[in-house]
This record gives structure tokens, sequence and C-alpha cells, in this order.
């Protein structure tokens, strides 16, 4: 068996009944830290809705910014792409087994697609309403690519993690594509909070030029509060799960062997000797410079 795959067995095995080991007070500061920022971006967008938005109905679209519906879709959109998906992906530092781990980790995620899917419906019906053409910011297009990796991870991650749990391990893949393709799930994972921070961006972007927000208002204020929140969100997050890969016991278990270094030849008298010329040892003992061949 490929050494990943024994790797990852192992690892599946300690982690299982020992539960996530590595948990230093810094990392409960960190997560604790990220969890903050990403309701603080939450709390934001709310305060922005109903503060200045006229707050959340079904029925009620504006061809102005898209009226109360409207609303809904940043709303939903945080909650599932910032809020759902950190709680998702910080489960794995809970001091809870591997196994219990990951079935914490699967509902936040699920729930966090559900509202993705919804909140991109709002805005569709929205557009819809109000005659307006569709996807055509840039807005839109990283919307749109940050819900298909969203889906794909999560496709990924069933097949691969969720469903050996109930059809037994090795039947859709084995060990060795689990192991290979844990490393890239993991990676996937990082790359979607920057396309989430980078489409909450645009959407201020959009929203503050569509509602017309006038200069130095406190709308415009809150707006640059939630665009920075969302930046100090980004940054806590991305560290947090650096150090996680670093330190923990699941991580420690996958990781590439780093090549040793093979220490350079010793070479003995007699050998050196016997590769160079006999005359080169006789001058050195006679004291006879040596000529400089040109």
């Amino acid at each position: 068996m490929d050494n990943k795959a024994t790797s990852y067995q192992q690892t599946e095995a300690n982690v299982g009944s020992k539960g996530e080991m590595v948990q230093t007070p810094f990392y409960y500061g960190l997560s604790i830290l990220t969890r903050i920022l990403s309701y603080s971006v939450l709390g934001l967008i709310i305060g922005w809705t109903v503060g200045y938005k006229d707050g959340y109905d079904w029925s009620n679209t504006s061809e102005y910014y898209g009226g109360k519906r409207f609303n809904i879709h940043p709303f939903v959109m945080v909650l599932g792409t910032v809020v759902c998906y950190t709680e998702g992906v910080l489960s794995w530092g809970l001091p809870f087994t591997h196994r219990q781990n990951k079935f914490i980790h699967f509902p936040f995620m699920a729930v966090g697609l559900v509202l993705i899917l919804f909140g991109l419906g709002t805005v569709i019906t929205v557009k819809q309403d109000i005659a307006d053409k569709h996807f055509y910011s840039m807005h839109s297009w990283l919307g749109i690519i940050t819900i298909l990796l969203y889906v794909l991870n999560a496709v990924g991650g069933i097949i691969a993690f969720l469903l050996p749990e109930f059809i037994g391990r090795n039947v859709i893949l084995s060990d060795q594509h689990t192991a290979a393709y844990l490393p890239t799930h993991a990676m996937y994972g990082m790359l979607l909070s920057f396309m989430i921070v980078g489409t909450i961006w645009t959407g201020i972007n959009n929203w503050t030029y569509v509602g017309a927000v006038q200069l130095h208002s406190g709308e415009n204020i809150l707006a640059n509060f939630t665009g920075i929140a969302a930046l100090m969100y980004l940054l806590s997050f991305g560290y947090t799960l650096i150090y996680r890969a670093r330190d923990f016991s699941f991580r420690m278990g996958l990781q590439t062997p780093q090549p040793q270094a093979i220490p350079p030849p010793q070479i003995s008298k007699m050998d050196r000797f016997q590769d160079e010329p006999k005359e080169l040892y006789h001058d050195q003992a006679m004291n006879i410079p040596r000529k400089e061949t040109i």
C-alpha cells in the first residue's frame, strides 16, 4: 500500500480515538476572533439593509436599488458564505473526535450552500421583475465563480470523505486517492475565502453606486466599515487556517516527508593518493614547489 494511504489510515485512527490534539490557547483565540469578525460582517449588512434600505419584504421590488426583496440577497449571502462557511471550516478545531467534527462540518456547509442558492435566486427574480439584465457586472461574475467552486468542493468532499462513513471505505475511492485529494479540498477551501471577500467588495461597490449613496454620509461610512470588516475577517480566517495546518495532528499525518540531506562521501588519504599523480606527493614530501602548467 502507498505510504500516503497508510499515513491517512493511521491519522484517521489516531484522531478518531484521541480527537484533535494540538489545540493551543492561541488557536482558540484566533478562531474566536475569526468568528467575531464573521458575525460583525453580518451585523453590518443587517444594519445597512434595515437602517438605510428599509428592511426585508419579498413582495417589494424597485427599479431604484431592487427594493426590499433585493435586501434579502446580501443578508442570506453573507449568512451562507461568511458565517456558515466559517463555522463549518472551524469545526475541525473543536475538541471532539475527527468523525464527530466531520458530522458538524457537513451541516454548516450544506446550510451555507442552500442559503447561497436562495440568495442567487432572489436577485434573479428581482432582475426579472424590474426587467434588468443579468450577470453583466464584475460582482455577478465573481459570484458565479464562487458558487461553482463551492459546489465542486462540496461534491468532492461528499464523495471523498462523507459517503465512506456510510458505505465503507475503498468503495468509491481508495485511501490513496482520498489522501491525495485532501490537500486539494483544503486549498479550494482557502481559495473560496478570497473569492467570497472579493465578491463582497464588488457587491458593496455596486450597491453604493446603484443606490446613489452620498459621499461622507452615514451610509457611505457604514459601507466602508463593512468592506474593512470583510478584509479583517479574511486576514484572521486565513491565518487561522495556516496556523492549524501547521500544528494540527491530522495534518501532520498527511505531510509529505522532507528529503534528508545526503552527507558528502568521506574520502580517505589512500583514495586521494590513488586518484592523484604520485609525483605530486613526492614533490610535497621533498618540499619541491609545483610548476604551474599553462
